[in-house]
């Protein structure tokens, strides 16, 4: 009976199994070509990495291309961002802008950070 079984499907048995090892080796071959594949780096990606690289300042332009439409609440999160890293000058630059400048919101946020840089 189970001799029967296999005699009968034994072509259906091998088509699955030479179709799923051609499966296998195609997987295997996309996936090594994905990692050889070079990496090319674009003019704006060089840009951006001799930038982290250098000491230079983010300017306003910058915060208002990061920012959109609210730049003084992009300007609080980057004086987060300086306080966690240290830069307390520039952290109180900014504050002192958003103080000037700011609504109710963001000037009572401005006043808590520079409570914090003042500890």
């Amino acid at each position: 009976m189970l001799l029967l079984f296999v005699k009968s499907y034994l072509s259906l048995f091998i088509t699955v199994g030479v179709g799923s090892i051609f499966l296998f080796i195609v997987g295997i071959w996309l996936i090594i070509k994905l990692f050889n594949m070079p990496r090319h780096i674009s003019h704006s990606q060089m840009m951006s990495k001799s930038v982290l690289t250098s000491k230079s300042q983010i300017t306003s332009t910058d915060i208002r291309a990061i920012a959109g439409g609210d730049e003084l609440s992009t300007q609080l999160d980057l004086v987060r961002a300086y306080i966690e890293v240290g830069k307390t000058q520039l952290a109180k630059k900014m504050l002192d802008h958003i103080l000037h400048r700011g609504n109710d919101i963001q000037q009572r946020e401005a006043k808590e950070l520079m409570g914090l840089l003042k500890l």
